[in-house]
């Protein structure tokens, strides 16, 4: 069942829009209706519209999946479940000020997205967040900033270490790939927030607000991030300048880059074993 269910995640990813039609879209060398999934909406509607129409889109086809096995269902949707992390990211931003109206996505897992537009403290998100997979049993650290980004860096946490609990279920064949596939997702984030805290992170961690981000399956032994962007693959020398420079934006397309190419490799080794 679980090399079908591969084989058919496959089939389906290739149907959705890639990072190219995004940037065609961007470019306004395409529109929308171009693509046959999209066809049936408005040129003319909100934006809000159209990405709720391309949500949709990516929804049904999960909901295919998880008809195929449900038992999964939970490995099925960690994709999509940072969606609803991000929801909760929104929500916190316009608590703080950093947002007026958030647009939330229209995903429910384990969230109810109504429940969480109706918080109106930060007290109220981490009560329905504590009710959740992502944080049942755990208590809401003692941050040390005022800052909304300490926040967002413990839910990236938090999801990290969720995603490699639902997963601990697969044949180890399977596990022990796609933890290290989120070990390295995880690293990339706290590459991110090493640019953000600096000299911080070493306290952050000591409050348990970052475990989730330090990589399981390898080790590491400091934040440095010149040395945590080996662990991806990418010379430091490559990204010196932009960490130099604070140009973070080009320094996580680099390691978003590398990190497909190891997609690719391990799709690749998925679909042999499943062969043969």
């Amino acid at each position: 069942m679980e090399e079908y269910l591969v084989t058919r995640a496959h089939g389906l990813k290739t149907r959705l829009l890639t990072r190219k039609d995004y940037e065609a879209l961007i470019r306004e060398e395409k529109k929308l209706t171009d693509f046959e999934a999209y066809r049936d909406i408005d040129e003319k509607a909100p934006i809000e519209q159209k990405i709720e129409k391309i949500f949709n889109v990516f929804s049904e086809r999960l909901e295919l999946l998880c008809g195929i096995a449900e038992e999964y269902r939970d490995v099925i949707c960690l994709y999509a479940d940072k969606l609803e992390i991000e929801n909760v990211k929104f929500k916190l931003r316009e608590i703080y000020g950093k947002r007026t109206k958030p647009y939330f996505y229209p995903y429910f897992h384990h969230i109810a997205v109504e429940e969480l537009k109706g918080a109106v403290s930060e007290g109220e998100v981490w009560e329905i967040l504590g009710n959740t997979p992502y944080m049942r049993g755990r208590k809401q650290p003692k941050f040390i900033t005022g800052t909304v980004d300490e926040r967002e860096a413990f839910l990236d946490s938090l999801y990290y270490e969720y995603a490699r609990n639902v997963v601990l279920s697969l044949k180890r064949k399977y596990r022990d790939a796609i933890l290290e596939a989120i070990d390295r997702e995880a690293l990339i984030t706290l590459i991110y927030w090493s640019t953000i805290f600096k000299s911080t992170l070493d306290d952050l961690a000591k409050r348990g607000i970052i475990n989730g981000l330090v990589p399981a399956s390898f080790p590491i032994r400091n934040f440095d991030p010149l040395r945590l962007v080996r662990r991806i693959g990418v010379s430091p020398s490559v990204v010196k300048k932009h960490l130099e420079t604070n140009d973070i934006s080009s320094l996580m397309l680099i390691l978003e880059n590398e990190n497909e190419k190891y997609y690719v490799k391990l799709s690749r080794k998925f679909f042999t074993d499943y062969r043969t």
